[in-house]
């Protein structure tokens, strides 16, 4: 099949990219290029030797939409054609057996957007952005905002995030920090031998009792040490105006409340598992204008420190056979006992606003012992 509009390589590890290639008209999605480029991904669908499928393009724009050449001035039958195309492409994106990934270099805008949202996975460099810009003139059709509203729903739906936008028409007033932005995320682990006992540094002499007592010992630790995670402080739709909880495609929207004083924050003075934020400066928008000034994600959760220990050795018993032996394992979890609080409350109608109820787990010690022979 001749291609005018894309390239497509393979390469020996089993990926196939499809490259977009009309710079001059920033990668728009004309009906041809839709045609050539659903065409492509069904004959790789049908291909073993192709395992993934990956969409980039030339160019400083991804792709900027659909072609308005073909959106002006034409026919109702040819506007049909386009969008039924453009409905059948995304389908084909999200049906065929190997996964596609978006390689976004530049601006992914309209349909462009939607094309990203659609793939299975996005990856982008620091020029990647994206815009659906129709929504505030009214020129723009709903099924791209479907496929961004789900993409980003399968990111954002810890510790008060909702899996949607809470302003379809407003996608950018939910820009802010991911819901998964741990900022600091530590696992430090080692494994020492006690340099005591036979075959060892010290105490290579000592008497067989005495080396079954405090020789031969291993140690093993693992420390974790992680940052509290974003906090997304919201309240109910209780008039039941913006589809919160409701089982249509919004699902469940995170409506955020209004600050008083920005000056003073969200967090509480002297803020603790039992206070956590400023509640006084904190307030429901009114039914009229629901959507509060208060950004996505502005508050930290608690930190989480934790120390695990393993004291380790093993028993020769000749009297059963050569190899045999008895393994001990004292196994010490959160060994310091360090009280580690999980996330507070960030509802604000909820009586128990900004208070931690549950915490991980304390310390717990498993004594254990094995059998080799």
């Amino acid at each position: 099949m001749r291609l005018d509009h894309l390239l497509l390589e393979k390469d020996n590890g089993g990926a196939a990219i499809i490259t977009l290639n009309r710079p001059e008209r920033r990668n728009a999605l004309s009906l041809t290029l839709m045609n050539e480029l659903r065409a492509t991904l069904e004959r790789l669908a049908a291909d073993a030797a192709v395992r993934v499928v990956v969409l980039a393009a030339t160019g400083k724009v991804f792709c900027s939409g659909h072609d308005l050449n073909e959106l002006t001035g034409q026919p109702r039958a040819d506007y049909e054609a386009l969008f039924a195309e453009c409905t059948a492409l995304m389908q084909t994106i999200q049906s065929i057996p190997q996964p596609v990934i978006a390689e976004v270099r530049g601006l992914a805008t309209a349909a462009g957007c939607q094309l990203v949202a659609t793939c299975d996975l996005a990856l982008g460099d620091e020029s990647a952005a994206f815009a659906t810009p129709g929504v505030r003139i009214g020129l723009f059709c709903s099924t791209p905002m479907v496929a961004v509203t789900r993409a980003i729903g399968r990111l954002e739906t810890t510790n008060g995030g909702g899996p949607n936008p809470r302003d379809i028409r407003n996608v950018a007033n939910d820009k802010g920090a991911s819901s998964f932005d741990q900022r600091f995320n530590s696992t430090t682990s080692f494994v020492f031998d006690v340099p005591v006992g036979k075959g060892r540094r010290f105490g290579k002499g000592m008497p067989g009792a005495l080396d079954a007592a405090i020789g031969g010992w291993q140690w093993s630790s693992i420390l974790n040490l992680y940052s509290g995670q974003p906090l997304n402080l919201r309240y109910p739709d209780n008039a039941g105006l913006l589809s919160d909880g409701h089982p249509d495609f919004l699902g469940n929207v995170a409506l955020r409340p209004n600050i008083i004083d920005g000056n003073a924050g969200v967090r509480a003075a002297g803020s603790d598992y039992l206070n956590y934020f400023n509640r006084a400066n904190l307030v429901v928008p009114p039914v009229a204008a629901p959507f509060g000034n208060l950004g996505r994600n502005v508050a930290y959760g608690f930190p989480l420190y934790q120390t695990d220990l393993v004291l380790a050795k093993s028993f020769r018993l000749p009297m059963i056979n050569e190899g045999a032996r008895l393994q001990f394992r004292g196994e010490f979890y959160n060994l310091f006992n360090r009280t580690n609080f999980t996330a507070p409350t960030v509802g604000l109608a909820n009586a128990n606003f900004g208070r931690s109820s549950w915490t991980f787990d304390p310390r717990y010690v498993q004594l254990g012992l094995k059998l080799v022979f």
